[in-house]
């Protein structure tokens, strides 16, 4: 991860960077991630202990629609998977994927 511009983000901004590229899928789950820090601090806690998350390298894959059954009848569920890789602060590995 390049750090020299990085640097002097703030640790929130550094860890919910994405870009113009970064897919739908990906900003949902940073939507997410976003509620979860204004709650818990989940960001600093993370991004502390683990590294941060390069969001525009995130692998999408969605699944095919099932056929589930409900309480209306047949309709289709969609499942979505979000692998994020996890890179600690001076690193260019990955240490571990989130999904």
């Amino acid at each position: 991860m390049d750090t020299s511009f990085e640097s002097k983000l703030t640790l929130e901004q550094q860890f919910f960077k994405e870009s113009n590229q970064t897919p739908e899928a990906v900003k949902l789950v940073i939507a997410a991630f976003k509620k979860q820090h204004a709650l818990s601090g989940l960001a600093n806690i993370l991004a502390k202990q683990e590294g941060y998350p390069v969001w525009d390298k995130s692998q999408v894959h969605i699944n095919k629609p099932l056929q589930v059954s409900n309480l209306n009848g047949e309709g289709q569920n969609e499942e979505t998977l979000v692998f994020t890789p996890i890179v600690p602060q001076d690193s260019n590995f990955c240490k571990w994927f989130l999904f």
